[in-house]
């Protein structure tokens, strides 16, 4: 069964016999959650596609390959600790073909609107978000002194797709599996995960910073 209320997306499992509802995570014997990805094939799938469409014509702001053989979309706060773990992780894929188009929000602090503005509004989007990620650990870019109509409208329209999404924290990845699916990741996570997400060959990454999400060693 399938249901949702107040914009989350949930599996409801029925017992064999119908006696009993089950609501919760299924997990297989490898430990992977199978209810998000039963959420996005049975609740989410269509509207993912449909989404997936809108966000090609959406604005956004691109980070890695200027001709990219592989696309993920996130939605990312400049305030974001996660959001600026998870372009540690990417930087080290840009090379191989991807590309991240970053859909700006303003959900963790109250200069995030500011800041947000800052990158959208500038000549170069994309610098001054390499910019920001470059001075995060310094409390990144400025906020933006003025932030025009067109920047606020956008901001607006990025959260709406957040809420149908179900999705209240960032970053939040959306990005075609294997099969050609879309599908939806929530949050930082290990980066074997993460490589599946990009869809490219796993790249080597050294960075101290994300040493805690590297598969522990064998023996």
């Amino acid at each position: 069964m399938r249901a949702r209320e107040s914009g989350r997306a949930d599996v409801v499992y029925v017992s064999a016999d119908g006696r009993y509802l089950f609501i919760g995570n299924i997990l297989d014997e490898a430990g992977q959650d199978l209810t998000q990805a039963h959420v996005e094939d049975h609740v989410l799938g269509p509207e993912l596609e449909t989404l997936w469409q809108q966000l090609e014509s959406a604005r956004w702001v691109a980070e890695g390959a200027a001709k990219p053989t592989r696309i993920i979309y996130s939605f990312t706060d400049a305030n974001c600790g996660y959001c600026h773990l998870l372009s540690r992780v990417t930087r080290h894929y840009h090379d191989a073909g991807l590309q991240v188009r970053h859909l700006m929000v303003d959900v963790i602090k109250a200069s995030s609107t500011g800041k947000a503005a800052a990158i959208l509004q500038a000549k170069d989007p994309s610098q001054a978000l390499a910019d920001n990620e470059t001075r995060f650990r310094e409390g990144g870019i400025a906020p933006a002194a003025q932030i025009q109509d067109e920047t606020r409208k956008t901001l607006t329209q990025n959260r709406k797709m957040m809420d149908r999404l179900g999705v209240s924290g960032t970053p939040a990845i959306l990005y075609r599996d294997a099969t050609g699916k879309v599908r939806l990741q929530r949050g930082m996570t290990d980066l074997d995960t993460l490589a599946r997400v990009i869809g490219l060959p796993q790249q080597p990454i050294d960075d101290p910073e994300l040493a805690r999400f590297k598969a522990p060693s064998a023996g």
